[in-house]
């Protein structure tokens, strides 16, 4: 997945075509397990649907493009470095096979 800033023009030269990865799942689709295949989400419904902490202790998300950091969990709390970060747990919770 692209991040405006941090790997965009290296992202750009190994992304496949819809149809490339269309026909990727179709492949791998009997290597999934409990019935469930081969999750293959695109990168626009991966947006923003983890909650990602870097080395650093910052939860950093890339909801609008650009990697946004919050500050670091272990110096402001847990609950506000969660208000900070910018994700949909509701559909992370939706997900088929999370």
């Amino acid at each position: 997945m692209p991040f405006a800033g941090e790997n965009a023009l290296d992202a750009a030269q190994l992304r496949s075509s819809d149809e490339q990865f269309a026909a990727f799942r179709a492949r791998h689709a009997r290597l999934g397990k409990q019935g469930v295949g081969i999750i293959g989400d695109d990168n626009d419904f991966l947006r923003g649907i983890c909650l990602m902490v870097n080395p650093a202790g910052h939860f950093f998300d890339n909801l609008d493009g650009p990697l946004r950091l919050s500050r670091r969990i272990r110096e402001i709390g847990l609950d506000q470095a969660l208000a900070e970060a910018h994700w949909h747990p509701t559909r992370f919770n939706d997900r088929v096979g999370h």
